[in-house]
C-alpha cells in the first residue's frame, strides 16, 4: 500500500475543500474532523452489525462496510495532516485474529478506534489512532490492496462532490 500517495491525495481533497471553505483556511479543523470520523466509525459499526446482541440479523454487509472503512480512513489521513504528519506506514503491520472470539475482538476495537479518536484531539497520539484503525480494518478482514482502490475510488468522488458544491 501506498500511503504517502493516499496522504497526498487527501492534502489535495483538503486543499480543495479549503479553496471551496476559505472561512477553514485559518480555523482550527481538528474538532470537526474527529467529531466526523467518530459519525463515520458509527456508520462502520451499523454496517458491521456485530455488536446488535438483540438482533438475529448480524451479518455484515462487507462492500458497505469497507465503503464506510475507507470514509473513516478520508478522516484519520486528515487528522493526521493536521497534525504534521505526512504517512503512517509503521502502523500497518498486524496480523488478523481467528477463531470464535473474532466478533468480540472487533466491537473492543471499534472502542478502541472511538478512544483514540477522541484522544487525538487533545494529546496529538496519531500513533494510537492509525494503530488502533489499522487493528480495526484486519479485523473485519480487509486486505490494503482493496482499501487503498476503494480509498481512491471514493477520492474521487468527493472531488466531484465539492466541485457540485455538495
Amino acid at each position: 500500500m501506498n500511503v504517502k500517495e493516499l496522504f497526498e491525495m487527501q492534502r489535495e481533497l483538503d486543499q480543495h475543500i479549503m479553496d471551496k471553505h476559505p472561512e477553514l483556511k485559518e480555523a482550527d479543523n481538528l474538532y470537526w474532523k474527529v467529531l466526523a470520523l467518530q459519525v463515520e466509525l458509527g456508520e462502520l459499526a451499523q454496517e458491521f452489525r456485530g455488536f446488535k446482541m438483540w438482533s438475529n440479523n448480524r451479518e455484515m454487509n462487507r462492500e458497505k462496510a469497507l465503503e464506510e472503512y475507507v470514509d473513516c480512513l478520508h478522516f484519520v489521513i486528515s487528522i493526521g495532516l493536521d497534525l504534521g504528519h505526512s504517512n503512517f506506514h509503521k502502523h500497518l503491520s498486524y496480523a488478523v485474529v481467528g477463531g470464535k472470539r473474532v466478533n468480540e475482538l472487533i466491537i473492543r476495537e471499534f472502542n478502541e478506534v472511538f478512544s483514540a479518536s477522541a484522544r487525538v484531539q487533545y494529546t496529538g497520539d496519531y500513533e494510537y489512532l492509525t494503530r488502533s484503525f489499522a487493528n480495526l480494518g484486519a479485523l473485519l478482514g480487509f486486505q490494503w490492496s482493496e482499501i487503498e482502490q476503494a480509498y481512491k475510488s471514493k477520492n474521487q468522488v468527493n472531488h466531484a462532490r465539492q466541485e457540485a458544491n455538495y
